[in-house]
């Protein structure tokens, strides 16, 4: 079967993680990004409103794991968040809440790749869903997090990482919004042929070759 050939499904990974990258690209994040220069809304501007809107929640959940960290581990302050939303004229947040709104279904349908390639389990996924109302990701200024899509074809090692706090400033919201997408769609198209690697070992039973342990 096509779904327990190796091989091939190693030679389409290629093909299929390109596409889906490029569609990404295309589909989601090219609109946004011409529906932000339509409303004047720079990228500078809507990275600091989609960080003051996530500032409070991800504090919060910082200061609950960190007790020496118990304001401003999201790299921004309450009152700097609060204060930034007040000093906000309506018509300009207006603006930033319609682009926002379709940042978010691009972090929501991103999150729910991970449960559609079987990296996660859906409850894990939905459970992220929960954590934050306005989950941005907030990479910090020299630090590099690097892809962690992992080498080869392995998919070791956990799909997220436990947030911590720091006050280092928050850059590339965006960017990294897009790289979060690319790593999921490459993990989970690797997935792909270690599953068919797997489900072949599963339906050639051979204990002096391969043996699939159960987990």
């Amino acid at each position: 079967k096509d779904a327990l050939d190796v091989y091939l499904q190693e030679e389409l990974f290629h093909g299929r993680t390109a596409k889906r990258v490029a569609d990404f690209g295309s589909m989601e994040l090219k609109p946004v990004l011409n529906q932000m220069r339509m409303m004047g809304i720079s990228l500078d501007d809507m990275e600091e409103f989609l960080h003051a809107r996530h500032a409070k929640e991800a504090n919060a959940l910082i200061a609950g794991r960190d007790p020496a960290m118990p304001d401003g581990g999201s790299g921004m302050t309450n009152q700097a968040a609060a204060d930034y939303m007040t000093r906000l004229p309506p018509d300009q947040r207006r603006k930033l809440e319609i682009a926002a709104t379709k940042i978010d279904a691009i972090i929501t349908a991103t999150r729910q790749l991970y449960a559609d390639y079987g990296l996660e389990d859906q409850k894990t996924v939905d459970g992220w869903g929960e954590m934050f109302k306005s989950y941005v990701p907030l990479m910090r200024e020299g630090k590099d997090e690097g892809m962690g899509i992992g080498q080869g074809f392995t998919v070791k090692g956990k799909e997220v990482k436990g947030r911590t706090g720091s006050s280092r400033k928050v850059v590339d919201i965006l960017s990294n919004i897009a790289a979060q997408r690319e790593k999921v769609i490459v993990r989970g198209e690797k997935n792909r042929v270690a599953t068919a690697l797997v489900g072949l070992a599963q339906a050639n039973p051979n204990a002096e070759f391969w043996t699939v342990l159960a987990h």
